[in-house]
């Protein structure tokens, strides 16, 4: 073969994994940059207050959790370029409802529709990875495909912020649903599954294998479930803060503008684009996956409970301990510890499960910051508005900090794995 055929070859797999990772960086900005950015104008243009607008966040959540299993199961059995071109077509779709409608239940049901196809997004890149790239390289390219979708938030927030002061909010988002129509058309030229794939610990074909036994097999590990877990409870700050309520908490509580707001908001997100390549870096280090992951969470619940209870902190002392917060809630190695444990073939299940739990974060603690809001709310109203204090939004917060401390004790009770070292996976420890 021919230099420059060597080169495609090898140049292929990250093409393939690039446009998938394309997908989940234009979903992610779906689902955190435009929350944030448009909360009031939401409230405003639906007519609904904090608790309803904590609903329609939510339902993006319910529908994206609901799908993770069958996301999964799609993506381990079915051809990857057909499923993720028809995801991303769909969730371009949704987005485009959302915002033609002024009916409140309509509009839910278009964050639903963006949810439900952005279940395919993270599976299916890191599908890819599982398929197309060596054992060795697989740790880095998972965290990698984390911190890479993490800038979309961080890169695209303040551009938007400063977009929507000089042209309409909805028009913003119908440019944004056309572009992922365009990617739909890329994915369906680029993506395809590896045909030649094999792995040492696929014992047997996959089409062997009964659904029903894979979805057992996991579903009744103990390891999973705290996997899944602790990876809810460190997706807490960024659901409730950097998807929903953090902006225009710091907006109120600091005075400042939504693009200074946003971009201390995406402070959670700047952090999280290095902090899956850092504890990924660490748990190699420390020849340790569970202290890396213990590490982390201490972290950012020391951190968030900083920003919590100390109402007095200057806005710069609040973009730095976001930012901590954002890297250390990035020690999510539970994706690479899920994908180690079983065969290849059960690979999209495996991080379906641990990222359908991720998820519950949103579906629970949005609406509840907004129903702990609402308790503690004054009565205070501008415009027909309700008008929340800083002191209503820590309230809220407070359900953050309990998801927290309740990740940490989880994450004393993980079974230690050895990180891939020199390109092979050390011994697993007994189940």
């Amino acid at each position: 073969m021919s230099s420059s055929g060597n080169s495609q070859s090898q140049a292929l797999p990250y093409v393939i994994w690039l446009s998938l990772l394309l997908f989940f960086i234009y979903q992610f900005i779906a689902r955190s940059v435009f929350p944030t950015i448009f909360l009031e104008k939401y409230m405003q243009y639906f007519s609904i207050d904090a608790g309803q607008c904590g609903i329609l966040g939510s339902s993006y959540y319910i529908a994206y959790t609901i799908a993770q299993i069958p996301a999964g199961i799609i993506v381990d059995r079915y051809n990857i370029r057909y499923t993720a071109t028809i995801a991303i077509a769909l969730c371009a779709i949704g987005l485009a409802l959302f915002v033609s409608t002024t009916n409140f239940h309509l509009a839910c049901l278009g964050q639903m529709i963006v949810g439900l196809t952005s279940a395919f997004a993270f599976i299916a890149t890191v599908k890819t990875v599982t398929e197309w790239f060596p054992l060795e390289k697989r740790a880095m390219m998972t965290s990698c495909t984390i911190s890479i979708g993490c800038m979309g938030p961080v890169i695209f927030g303040p551009s938007v912020a400063h977009i929507a002061e000089n042209f309409y909010w909805k028009n913003v988002i119908l440019i944004f649903a056309g572009f992922g129509l365009i990617l739909a058309v890329a994915a369906w030229c680029v993506v395809r599954s590896r045909k030649d794939h094999t792995d040492a610990r696929d014992t047997e074909p996959k089409e062997h294998v009964p659904i029903s036994t894979i979805v057992k097999t996991l579903t009744t590990s103990p390891q999973i479930w705290i996997l899944s877990l602790l990876t809810l409870a460190q997706y807490a700050p960024l659901s409730a803060l950097g998807d929903m309520w953090g902006a225009v908490f710091i907006k109120t509580a600091y005075n400042v503008s939504y693009t200074e707001a946003s971009a201390a908001n995406n402070m959670l997100y700047a952090g999280m684009i290095v902090g899956p390549l850092a504890f990924a870096y660490i748990a190699t280090r420390l020849g340790s996956y569970k202290k890396a992951i213990i590490l982390g969470i201490v972290m950012c619940t020391l951190s968030f409970s900083a920003i919590e209870f100390c109402s007095n902190l200057r806005l710069e002392a609040v973009f730095a301990l976001l930012l901590v917060v954002g890297f250390s809630a990035g020690a999510m190695l539970a994706y690479q510890l899920g994908t180690i444990m079983y065969p290849n073939y059960m690979a999209g299940i495996v991080v379906s499960i641990i990222n359908m739990a991720s998820m519950i974060s949103g579906i629970i603690l949005m609406p509840m910051v907004g129903a702990l809001m609402k308790l503690s709310w004054n009565g205070a109203m501008e415009n027909g508005l309700e008008i929340y204090s800083a002191a209503d939004y820590r309230c809220g917060f407070l359900s953050v900090l309990v998801s927290l401390a309740i990740g940490t004790v989880l994450a004393f009770f993980v079974k230690d794995h050895r990180p891939e070292i020199d390109g092979k996976v050390s011994e697993l420890s007994k189940k």
